[in-house]
């Protein structure tokens, strides 16, 4: 996703494109231009732009023209496109409106004025663009058969998918409120295993360690162990963590008893909880490593 909004500035003449870099090169934009129709057509194709100021008064294709053209192309239809124009007669107003144009300032424009209009408008594109990747991020989340949560610094449940909600026996509704944390629902329902390894647990470590939700056998619920593994989320956002839940239980824990050993160096958490060695302490180890 663009970290910055880019401005496509189209207008024939040198000293307005100027005026317009002049009015714009501080505030945070990257900034493309075009001196007629056909370049624009063609920057805009390439940037896909996040705004379009476009001259109405150009020879050849005039701006009513180039914004049809715009709203023509599917990847375009889009984007905002405010008119610059000298005309101030309703018929010309009517007639931008009319090939798609969103918005209108007259020349000379007021420097305020359009740096507030655009500030406006880039943070609605922010947001709707946000808006769509959380959109498509949790419609994928919600298909796959894998548990995930999103969790903020505090580690306040944010989202979580159906998996998860079942796992952690969360209301499948996603509009009720989550009101405990994700640390706090584990512990109500599972053992957080190694102990050690859930003491600030959202604090870096700057090493692997491996977490594991592990629920003891009883006629309600049957034996369960998921592994907890955490990706911090660089996005300047509230989402701080994603959280994968995987269920391990087949992959530990055999099928059939087998004695304990006596030796104090194969003991372990599981063996403590009174839960059985696989055979090959090799998958243990191997798992535990990933």
């Amino acid at each position: 996703m663009k970290t910055t909004s880019t401005i496509l500035i189209v207008d024939d003449q040198v000293t307005m494109r100027e005026c317009l870099e002049g009015v714009l090169s501080n505030q945070g934009y990257t900034l493309a231009f075009a001196e007629d129709g056909p370049e624009a057509l063609t920057k805009a194709a390439q940037l896909k732009p996040d705004v379009i100021l476009l001259d109405v008064m150009m020879p050849g294709m005039d701006g009513f023209e180039v914004c049809q053209r715009f709203r023509a192309d599917p990847t375009l239809a889009e984007v905002p496109i405010i008119m610059l124009t000298a005309l101030n007669d309703r018929e010309s107003r009517l007639e931008g409106i009319k090939a798609g144009a969103d918005d209108f300032l007259s020349k000379p424009f007021d420097t305020l004025e359009l740096r507030l209009r655009l500030k406006t408008i880039t943070k609605l594109n922010r947001y709707r663009r946000l808006h769509t990747e959380q959109a498509k991020f949790e419609w994928i989340v919600e298909k796959i058969t894998e548990a995930f949560l999103i969790l903020n610094q505090n580690g306040e449940i944010l989202y979580a998918n159906p998996h998860s909600r079942f796992f952690l026996n969360l209301p499948t509704y996603t509009d009720v409120p989550i009101r405990k944390t994700f640390l706090e629902l584990a512990q109500s329902s599972f053992k957080c295993e190694p102990a050690e390894g859930w003491t600030n647990w959202l604090e870096p470590t700057g090493r692997p360690i491996s977490r594991y939700l592990v629920r003891s056998d009883n006629p309600d619920s049957p034996t369960l162990c998921l592994r907890v593994d955490m990706v911090e989320m660089d996005s300047g956002r509230e989402e701080q963590y994603l959280i994968h839940l995987r269920d391990v239980t087949e992959t530990l824990f055999l099928r059939t008893p087998e004695k304990e050993s006596k030796s104090s160096k194969s003991k372990s958490f599981w063996q403590k909880l009174g839960f059985k060695w696989a055979k090959n302490k090799e998958e243990h180890r191997h798992d535990l490593e990933r």
